[in-house]
């Protein structure tokens, strides 16, 4: 994809649904997306950058699907609907749960179910919600998914999916990036640029990393984030960003574009400012890591 098509395919966001009010949305979507990951720590090959515990967004399905299982299926979430769909190997949805009413550990043996009936037998491995330090929501104390607000749900999916376009160009367009790939743990959607090649010391090993977040102790509302690693020690030198965009530095550094910067209420006009600040913000990046 190019950034022409990444423009022209944006979904309208922010179009009376305050950021903010996201919150509860992300967070079941959040819960719901550890069986995927616990799928894939089960019955995914180990790759040691765990990224057979993560997801990619998948927009045939609207759905952040993990990776193929020794079962010949991949798990996925329907964000806007809050379902869980199992996919099989030609792309097609063969089951599926909505979750609203369901606990989180119904819908982990529902999945167990249908992954033991395709697989034929008991599964080689046990399934369970991994054990990450993860926000708390009644959903984590054996409360049911309740989509109270369905909108909400929806403009998640929005979110994740404008990321996804703008992350696959540059996935597919600069060297050293990764595949865009969604994890359980953050939630995150991102691709690292890895800007010192293969060979590089992993500890000091310069990247740039071009996420969106759903939200988080940082910020409660959806943002894009592109941080340089190494982080600079100060912000003396950090360049103006294009596109309303700022430099986050508690904890760690890197350009914000927080969801509700962004000034039209217009598909074309919110996906140029967000091409301006991802343009800014990876030539920033780069003259800060002495790339450019």
């Amino acid at each position: 994809m190019n950034l022409e098509k990444a423009i022209e395919a944006w979904e309208l966001v922010n179009d009376g649904i305050e950021p903010k009010s996201l919150v509860d949305a992300r967070l079941q979507a959040h819960w719901a997306a550890q069986i995927i990951g616990g799928v894939g720590e089960a019955l995914v090959t180990p790759v040691p950058d765990f990224s057979h515990t993560s997801m990619n967004w998948v927009e045939e399905h609207r759905a952040l699907a993990g990776q193929m299982t020794s079962v010949g299926v991949r798990l996925g979430l329907r964000v806007a609907a809050m379902t869980i769909v199992v996919i099989d190997d030609a792309n097609e949805t063969v089951e599926s749960l909505s979750l609203s009413g369901h606990t989180l550990a119904n819908a982990l043996l529902w999945t167990i179910g249908v992954l033991e009936r395709r697989a034929g037998s008991t599964l080689p491995a046990k399934i369970e919600i991994p054990n990450y330090e993860m926000p708390s929501h009644a959903v984590s104390l054996g409360e049911p998914f309740l989509l109270r607000r369905k909108a909400h749900f929806e403009e998640l999916a929005r979110w994740y999916a404008n990321a996804a376009r703008f992350e696959s160009v540059v996935h597919e367009n600069t060297l050293g990036a990764s595949p865009v790939r969604c994890w359980p743990h953050h939630f995150d959607i991102a691709s690292l640029v890895s800007l010192d090649g293969p060979g590089a010391n992993p500890e000091s090993a310069r990247s740039i990393g071009f996420g969106l977040s759903p939200g988080d102790s940082s910020y409660d509302q959806p943002y894009f984030y592109i941080n340089p690693w190494p982080f600079p020690e100060t912000l003396d030198d950090a360049p103006a960003l294009d596109g309303n965009g700022h430099w986050h530095s508690e904890g760690w550094f890197g350009a914000v574009l927080p969801a509700s910067a962004l000034n039209d209420n217009d598909p074309p006009r919110q996906a140029e400012q967000v091409a301006a600040y991802v343009r800014s913000a990876m030539a920033a990046d780069r003259a800060i890591l002495g790339t450019l």
